[in-house]
C-alpha cells in the first residue's frame, strides 16, 4: 500500500481522506485517538 500511495502526486492526500473517512470512530487506532485528543 505505502508504493501505491507514494507513486503518484496527490495520492497520499486523496486516498488518506477516503480512509479516514472510512475508519469506524469507535475503532481509532491508540495513537491517532491521543494525537486527536491532544489538540
Amino acid at each position: 500500500m505505502r508504493r501505491f500511495l507514494g507513486t503518484k502526486t496527490g495520492r497520499k492526500i486523496r486516498y488518506g481522506r477516503v480512509l479516514v473517512e472510512a475508519l469506524d470512530p469507535d475503532r481509532v487506532p491508540a495513537p491517532l485517538d491521543g494525537l486527536l485528543t491532544s489538540l
